[in-house]
């Protein structure tokens, strides 16, 4: 029937056509994650905070390029003032662009999770007022400094864990 004809199309498809399904499978697995992320955490400053943390793979390389625990992460907020949220957003804005990470070679994976982070950033980035809503208790907060260093010190120590493990796997 319809169903078997539709197979033996798709089957038949050139070999050009499999990165884009390749692409849009994942931008709609990445795209449901992305909206599952940024209902859970909240508003702006929250997701900037948690952006290491919950997307390591788009993060790996300028993490690694910063240093370990303790480093600053230019896409953390230093603070909760528009100016330093603003400047956050930007940076994480750069790391994430899709254009940059295709041209630097990333996987189509990290460049589709990239493009469906920035989207939910830019939708965050445009409610100001709910900048430093927590999803959590829905309450306006200002997220200290501490919990985004304990956050980047946390992935730091997983990333070094598993570089162990695998270099003992080796």
């Amino acid at each position: 029937g319809v169903a078997i004809s539709g197979a033996v199309a798709m089957s038949e498809t050139s070999d050009s056509a499999a990165p884009d399904e390749k692409r849009a499978l994942l931008q709609v697995a990445m795209q449901k994650r992305a909206k599952q992320w940024a209902a859970a955490r909240g508003g702006l400053v929250t997701l900037l905070t948690s952006l290491e943390e919950e997307w390591p793979h788009a993060f790996a390389v300028p993490a690694g390029q910063l240093g370990g625990a303790g480093v600053p992460r230019p896409w953390v907020p230093s603070g909760t003032s528009d100016r330093e949220v603003v400047r956050a957003y930007k940076r994480a804005s750069f790391f994430l662009h899709p254009d940059r990470l295709a041209a630097a070679g990333r996987d189509t994976s990290v460049v589709v999770e990239a493009e469906e982070v920035l989207k939910v950033l830019t939708e965050a980035h445009a409610d100001r007022s709910g900048w430093l809503t927590d999803a959590a208790s829905g309450a306006q907060r200002s997220p200290p400094a501490a919990a985004a260093r304990a956050a980047a010190e946390g992935f730091a120590a997983r990333a070094a864990a598993a570089a162990a493990a695998s270099a003992s796997a080796a």
